[in-house]
């Protein structure tokens, strides 16, 4: 599949960034999701939880799921945080990681891409 890059960090190194910024300000963050074309409507459920869910966290001021314009098997989630400590614990909590793991199962190569940036008010 090719896509355009749009990431300024690579996934498997956002992690490492959540453990070891000290930057403790507001954060954000769009991904992009790259689904299985058969597993769409399977992202879109687990996907729904998630944001419902996400919503409901300490610090989240916008956490939303968009479907790209030109691809229906490409999902962007945007979301902002009050801080990189609230979207640290987001990232921790056991059912954003069990809802990642559902995610994770319906996603193809690339899987994800990752902008991330200090939110402004």
């Amino acid at each position: 599949m090719e896509s355009q890059k749009m990431d300024n960090i690579r996934f498997d190194e956002f992690f490492l960034w959540l453990k070891t910024t000290k930057y403790d300000g507001p954060v954000g963050l769009t991904a992009k999701f790259y689904v299985k074309s058969d597993q769409v409507q399977k992202y879109c459920e687990i996907s729904k939880n998630n944001v419902e869910f996400s919503n409901t966290q300490v610090g989240v001021r916008l956490f939303k799921r968009n479907a790209d314009f030109n691809n229906p098997s490409i999902f962007w989630i945007i979301q902002e945080w009050e801080t990189v400590t609230d979207l640290k614990n987001h990232y921790l909590c056991e059912t954003y990681i069990k809802n990642m793991e559902l995610i994770m199962d319906t996603l193809e190569e690339p899987i994800c891409q990752i902008a991330l940036y200090k939110a402004l008010d």
